[in-house]
């Protein structure tokens, strides 16, 4: 088993087959959290999710990015004024990407958006698919493709 467990260091990029595996860090709280740049083929897939925010760290690491998973786990309303206590809404708020946040994101790199967006961890209780893809297509227009990740099946499959 020792084989196939191979540990990734901050900011290290290992080499996994065929893929380049780099690791980013994310603010998040958890100790040493980090997201991953996958590369292959001359092509790049960038995860930018479990962070409160995209840092330009994050943003350089995934520029020229083919596809996108971005995390867009709430709409900040329905965090606002839903029923979770107060000490969970702030932790979600600072640990998670808002759709605000993830059309920001978007904002700040239309100019060279990937091909592919999967919105990805979106909250059963605090967000909806549709209104997720509403608010990144709002920041992005229709030049790319939008996928909105199921809680609870998985997508069709995607060639970038």
């Amino acid at each position: 088993h020792d084989k196939l467990h191979k540990p990734i260091g901050m900011r290290e990029t290992v080499t996994v087959g065929p893929f380049a595996v780099t690791s980013v860090p994310v603010l998040h709280n958890a100790s040493g959290a980090v997201t991953f740049i996958v590369e292959a083929a001359g092509r790049k897939l960038a995860l930018l999710f479990e962070t409160g925010r995209i840092t330009d760290e994050m943003t350089k690491f995934a520029a020229g990015a083919n596809a996108l998973l971005l995390e867009a786990n709430h709409e900040p309303a329905m965090l606002a004024y839903g029923d979770y206590p107060d000490f969970l809404v702030e932790r979600i708020a600072a640990t998670h990407l808002s759709n605000d946040s993830a059309g920001a994101y978007l904002r700040s790199i239309k100019s060279s958006p990937p091909s592919l967006i999967m919105l990805v961890h979106l909250s059963e209780h605090n967000n909806h698919p549709n209104l997720a893809r509403a608010r990144v297509c709002e920041a992005l227009g229709d030049r790319t493709a939008v996928v909105v990740a199921g809680q609870k099946e998985p997508t069709e499959v995607f060639e970038v």
